[in-house]
């Protein structure tokens, strides 16, 4: 049975949801077993969902993360070549040449303005990399 799912519990009689509890060997997760969330006994038939936290397989054999691929329609191949996050152009006013940094503020020298740090304008220009 899966989390949350909706049941009878045999040892107190009430409709109630399965839920994850975690089997320790002193400090080491050794795995999960569904219990009753009023009594704490227990799920009784045979598969009860338990998985071993140490092999990270789950009630059939396969591996969490090939699991959780599948879900998504992923090949569990590509996912690791993917890059986190793209490069892409930043044009941030705190990156700017125009932009004189205080304590305070931040202060556009080419419109006299103040400037969040995050912002973005036309007028960017790396620093370094003045033209004027």
């Amino acid at each position: 049975m899966n989390e949350g799912e909706r049941f009878h519990c045999p040892s107190c009689g009430e409709a109630a949801f399965v839920k994850k509890k975690k089997i320790m060997d002193g400090w080491t997760v050794t795995g999960e077993e569904a219990v009753c969330s009023f009594c704490g006994a227990a799920v009784p038939n045979g598969e009860n969902g338990t998985t071993s936290a140490r092999e990270g397989k789950t009630a059939d054999g396969t591996s969490a993360k090939s699991s959780l691929l599948a879900f998504f329609g992923e090949d569990e191949n590509l996912v690791e070549k993917r890059p986190v996050f793209e490069e892409a152009e930043k044009h941030f006013c705190r990156d700017c040449v125009f932009a004189i940094a205080n304590p305070f503020a931040i202060i556009c020298t080419k419109s006299g303005e103040e400037v969040q740090p995050m912002a973005d304008c036309a007028a960017f220009q790396a620093k370094g990399k003045k033209d004027s």
